[in-house]
């Protein structure tokens, strides 16, 4: 997957949830918080067959890859991009969706990396893309450029936030 679809990959979270049922021995959910916790190992093992089937259905809908290279992407190959745009956005605004509904990893570190790699696809990622599908729909090739610009400097923070996750699946480029 194209790292500027998905900074969003990590959080790629899937429409089918199969096998991602919880056990009540291995979740916990802290006192006042609402949010459910799992063992880092079984979060990751969740998110990311969450984020496999995602993936999947995301292909089936706006097919593997973009079109064009984002970047650099003309007025003429926008008509194509924002299909493929608006497709990836709404499954990955679902995946994320889908994504919280699974928890947060229980240990610290990963906890605090999760929070910050949801945070930044939630508020810049997602929305980015939103808005360059507008603007690709739109055939304004200039607000297009503006809108997936900030998607690149996404690219190392959300690497680094993956990892330490430990996401294999989600994330994946």
């Amino acid at each position: 997957m194209n790292r500027l679809l998905l900074p969003i990959a990590v959080l790629a979270a899937g429409v089918l949830v199969g096998g991602c049922g919880s056990s009540s021995k291995s979740t916990q959910t802290p006192a006042g918080t609402g949010v459910k916790e799992l063992p880092s190992a079984e979060f990751v093992r969740k998110a990311d067959a969450i984020c496999k089937a995602t993936e999947k259905k995301l292909e089936a809908e706006a097919g593997p890859g973009p079109p064009s290279d984002l970047a650099t992407a003309t007025k003429a190959q926008l008509s194509g991009l924002g299909h493929f745009l608006t497709v990836r956005s709404q499954g990955l605004d679902d995946q994320l969706n889908q994504l919280n509904a699974l928890g947060e990893p229980r240990e610290p570190a990963a906890k605090k990396a999760w929070r910050e790699l949801h945070s930044l696809l939630d508020t810049k990622g997602i929305p980015a893309l939103k808005n360059a599908a507008d603007d690709a729909r739109k055939g304004d090739v200039d607000a297009f450029h503006a809108d997936v610009r900030p998607l690149s400097t996404l690219d190392a923070p959300l690497t680094k936030l993956e990892r330490i996750v430990g996401l294999k699946v989600c994330g994946q480029r």
